[in-house]
């Protein structure tokens, strides 16, 4: 029986480490997306991969245990190059990373307890999960992730969105953490999306939320400790955030002619 013979492949050796992972990065999105099904005709319902090996470096820098150098290393009576080559073999194995077909984003953590122009106090969490409801740990390659997007969705009440508004995903979950909204209302909805890949259609809303009128409190921070009877004084009082316990700021949008420090 003849011997079989490997296929000549003249572009091999252009195959750089950064080109696999390029070529691993765009299978993991062609078959979450739905690409890859589309391209066979076959349902796929997940693709289990490994990572490419970037060249090996020598960590000890030439400097390596060799018969001559040391006996035995510990009590299972190997020697020092054996446990040495052991622990390198282990740090530069990867395991297979599994790909799951993602369906749906769920907003498990709605906006709320949210303050005008501050942080809401509670910020969104989000889902991904596949078809069966379980969370999509493995969302894109790690070279090329993911990106979830949120927008502060244009309805009757208008105002501004400020914080990180694009995150990646970490184990199947975005977690926002600094959102807020520069005005007050009743009926605010944010929308989130994948961005990228732009071949994906996932997105999800979150219920209407309201951002209340940030507290404000008025705080004596000047007084005389005496007083003689009929004589003149003077007290300091100022308008304060009662979150931040700093002087209330920008209230002209707000409230007109509201000085900060008053005098009497």
């Amino acid at each position: 029986m003849a011997t079989p013979t490997a296929l000549p492949n003249d572009d091999a050796e252009d195959l750089s480490f950064d080109s696999l992972l390029d070529i691993q990065a765009t299978l993991a999105d062609e078959m979450q997306t739905g690409g890859l099904e589309d391209s066979i005709g076959y349902t796929v319902t997940y693709l289990s991969m490994t990572d490419p090996v970037d060249t090996p470096v020598d960590p000890t820098g030439g400097v390596r245990a060799t018969n001559e150098t040391g006996g035995a290393a510990n009590s299972t009576g190997l020697r020092y190059d054996e446990v040495q080559a052991m622990e390198e073999a282990e740090a530069s194995s990867d395991s297979s990373l599994e790909y799951r077909t993602p369906s749906q984003l769920i907003v498990v953590t709605e906006p709320g307890d949210a303050k005008e122009d501050y942080p809401f106090f509670t910020q969104p969490k989000i889902n991904v999960v596949d078809a069966l409801g379980n969370t999509v740990e493995q969302l894109g390659h790690s070279s090329n992730p993911w990106l979830l997007e949120v927008t502060l969705r244009q309805n009757q009440e208008s105002g501004v969105l400020s914080g990180n508004t694009t995150y990646s995903f970490t184990n199947g979950w975005v977690n926002f953490t600094d959102l807020s909204i520069n005005t007050t209302g009743s009926t605010f909805v944010l929308d989130f999306a994948i961005i990228h890949p732009n071949t994906s259609s996932l997105s999800a809303s979150s219920a209407e939320f309201e951002v209340e009128v940030r507290p404000y409190a008025i705080e004596v921070i000047d007084q005389p400790s005496d007083v003689l009877l009929g004589n003149s004084f003077e007290i300091t009082i100022e308008l304060q955030d009662s979150i931040t316990g700093n002087a209330a700021d920008n209230l002209e949008e707000k409230v007109r002619m509201i000085p900060r420090c008053v005098t009497v």
